[in-house]
């Protein structure tokens, strides 16, 4: 799953589509979370939602900022 997950992330970055990369980051922390690597999921979720201004709205971009704040 981290492969594929990863693959993703580099896709969405290429096509520079940065929601479809936040979506992917979410997932990615969540394993990292589960595999006892929170800082490294964090890291690449915090990445990934910077792309966003706070006025940002969307569950995603919500769902994202929850996260970080944890």
């Amino acid at each position: 799953a981290e492969s594929e997950l990863e693959r993703a992330l580099g896709l969405a970055r290429e096509q520079q589509c940065h929601l479809l990369e936040l979506k992917a980051a979410v997932s990615y922390y969540r394993l990292r979370c589960r595999l006892g690597d929170a800082a490294g999921g964090r890291r690449v979720l915090a990445e990934a939602a910077g792309w966003f201004t706070e006025g940002s709205h969307s569950p995603a971009i919500s769902r994202a900022r929850e996260l970080l704040r944890e």
